[in-house]
């Protein structure tokens, strides 16, 4: 008798549940998919989705550290993971700024918090600022808020660290915002930059987002339509 016929048999003699193996996750989409499946973003299908907005050809290093990092995001659709590419492009120029232009050179004075002799202006593709992220994000990544805190200058020059840095900030302020789940771009616009972007309709800014996220959507082959929702 094979095995799953006699764990079925006894399972129902003791009116216990039958739980299968393998059972199917359910996307965000409402279709069959298995997470490390819909996540399979190649090299070529990341290309394009950063040069189809007009932004220079990714590095390979850019592109091995995206897909390392992806485990750290919270992330289980290729839809959300669209939604994050699209606010990462957005935020670093087309993955182009590690640092936060405005204060690269000057370390903008009396903007940000320094200690230990650093200061924490933006940096990472996400442009992480404040210490208290560095700490909490660092604390989260590799178990130890020094890391970060002692050496923020490697969020900047370190690819792994720019994306995991970005993906723990998705996971952290914007993968359980209201509306993500749903697929409602605008709901992690809101959630990254709200208060400026999201106060009245058609701010130009969350509407560049948004188109980066059309393009990316289309280049992913996410079934159904992309959703503005959420932002205003």
């Amino acid at each position: 008798m094979a095995k799953e016929l006699l764990v079925c048999l006894v399972a129902v003699s003791l009116q216990l549940p039958i739980i299968f193996a393998n059972p199917v996750t359910r996307s965000g989409s409402g279709t069959s998919s298995s997470p490390s499946d819909d996540l399979n973003i190649s090299r070529d299908i990341f290309n394009s989705a950063v040069t189809s907005n007009n932004y220079p050809r990714p590095q390979d290093a850019q592109y091995t550290a995206f897909i390392a990092g992806i485990p750290k995001s919270g992330i289980t659709t290729k839809r959300e993971l669209a939604m994050f590419l699209a606010q990462i492009l957005h935020e670093s120029g087309g993955l182009t700024a590690l640092s936060e232009l405005a204060c690269a050179n000057n370390g903008c004075p009396g903007s940000y918090d320094w200690l230990n002799g650093h200061q924490f202006f933006g940096r990472g593709y996400v442009q992480l600022t404040w210490s208290y992220n560095y700490r909490a994000a660092s604390l989260d990544l590799y178990g130890d808020a020094n890391v970060l805190l002692n050496d923020p200058e490697s969020v900047a020059t370190d690819q792994n660290k720019a994306w995991n840095v970005s993906f723990w900030y998705w996971k952290a302020n914007v993968h359980n915002a209201l509306g993500v789940q749903d697929g409602q771009f605008g709901s992690s616009t809101k959630a990254i930059n709200g208060n400026l972007e999201c106060s009245t309709p058609g701010n130009p800014a969350a509407l560049a987002r948004y188109a980066i996220y059309q393009r990316i959507f289309t280049i992913f082959g996410i079934s159904g339509s992309p959703n503005p929702a959420g932002c205003a």
